[in-house]
């Protein structure tokens, strides 16, 4: 993958996490819910979070 194209990718990716981590989206799941026996808002962080490293590790990878 070329310098140029890779860095479009990680700028998208950078918007992504932008808008998962964005107050109002995480409003959403902050909720008294619990989804096996965790906190949704707990499970969506750690989704996300694990989302964004594994896209990461891809767009780096890619290069090789």
């Amino acid at each position: 993958m070329s310098e140029g194209k890779r860095r479009q990718w990680l700028f998208a990716l950078f918007l992504l996490a932008c808008v998962l981590f964005f107050y109002p989206l995480l409003e959403v799941f902050n909720r008294p819910v619990l989804v096996f026996g965790a906190p949704i808002l707990a499970l969506f962080l750690f989704c996300a979070w694990a989302l964004i490293v594994g896209l990461t590790l891809l767009i780096h990878e890619r290069r090789r």
